[in-house]
């Protein structure tokens, strides 16, 4: 928790350009969601016979803030069914135009996140870089002689890129996924309860064994880095002393030596790259199951309610539909987990250096 705390702390050190990216992702994520249920009053006004769409009559705003999203739901069913009775082919043109401007939208704010990502991201290395090259030139001749040149290397390249991949995976896994689930779920409540309740029950597997990957990633991640460490250093004392090895026929026998180390690395950043990347294909295996069961219960109710079902046809295509976009944040949250735990091993090993005397 301590080392997540420093790189969120890195990252609103630019507490503009971060603000920015959180308003970029949250549109992104409303209009991502409007771009989806835009389609309901079509699948129900176009595809129902006519004797079954109730007539609908102009809505009236109360004037509560609650009642506020259920008059906007009212009103824009009132004019579609009305744009429907006067010119099918004119409703269905309207809402391909409305899907496409929120289309349009989601991706615009999705790459306004990213432009400004961008600059923040690079900004927070170059900083923690700057630091940690302050502190390596003002540290006393007696540290040199305890650590190697090529550990502090490694510190200063590969562990300061993991931070830069955590900055965006913080701004993400706080402000953009969690909202993007609340809204989601919010709007699966709204088109059937039970089935949400459902969701509910079967979305915690996923949780648990993702959980149960990150901790045993950041110890491999840890590992990982600190033999990378290792092969910097190798690498430049025997660059260093060419001339010694060269002098004692020696070559056979370092090579030899730098291949087993080196060979520990590859062994080791395999394994963490297979932990990483095992994370977010479970979440989807596991989510594609919750989503199957659910097309199971779904289904069931509307067979066995037939005309009288609460849960209709083109709402349960909606529902699905949304229940999908909702497992891209919880995959979302899954990745950008195993970046932090690769980053907070790397946090590590950079507090090391900044914190000794």
């Amino acid at each position: 928790m301590k080392e997540f705390l420093e790189i969120y702390r890195y990252t609103f050190t630019y507490r503009g350009r971060a603000i920015l990216v959180i308003v970029s992702n949250l549109l992104f994520v409303i209009f991502n969601l409007i771009s989806l249920v835009l389609f309901i009053p079509v699948l129900q006004l176009i595809f129902k016979p006519a004797e079954e769409v109730p007539d609908l009559i102009a809505p009236h705003w109360s004037g509560n803030l609650l009642d506020i999203f259920a008059y906007i739901k009212d009103s824009y069913n009132f004019f579609m069914q009305k744009m429907v009775n006067e010119d099918p082919k004119n409703a269905l043109l309207f809402v391909c135009i409305s899907v496409f401007a929120a289309f349009f939208l989601k991706n615009l704010f999705r790459y306004a996140a990213v432009w400004h990502q961008s600059e923040l991201r690079m900004a927070v290395v170059r900083d923690v870089r700057n630091k940690l090259f302050s502190k390596a030139m003002n540290l006393p001749l007696s540290f040199y002689s305890n650590e190697r040149k090529g550990d502090l290397m490694a510190r200063m390249n590969s562990d300061v890129g993991e931070i830069e991949i955590a900055v965006i995976s913080v701004l993400e896994i706080v402000y953009r996924e969690p909202i993007a689930i609340i809204i989601n779920i919010a709007m699966l409540v709204y088109l059937s309860p039970q089935l949400t309740l459902i969701s509910f029950i079967l979305l915690p597997i996923s949780a648990f064994v993702i959980s149960r990957i990150g901790k045993s990633l950041k110890k491999t991640a840890k590992s990982g880095q600190e033999q990378m460490g290792i092969v910097y250093s190798s690498i430049d004392e025997n660059l260093s002393g060419i001339r010694i090895i060269k002098a004692f026929n020696a070559i056979d026998q370092v090579y030899e030596a730098f291949k087993v180390v080196n060979l520990k690395h590859q062994q080791l950043i395999t394994k963490t790259f297979r932990k990483k990347d095992l994370s977010p294909i479970l979440n989807e295996t596991l989510g594609a199951g919750v989503m199957l069961c659910l097309v199971w219960f779904g289904g069931v109710m509307i067979l066995d309610a037939k005309n009288d079902a609460v849960l209709t046809g083109e709402v349960f295509i909606t529902f699905i539909i949304v229940f999908s976009q909702l497992l891209r944040p919880i995959q979302g949250i899954a990745t950008n987990m195993a970046f932090l735990n690769k980053a907070r091993a790397s946090q590590d090993r950079i507090n090391e250096i900044l914190n000794t005397d």
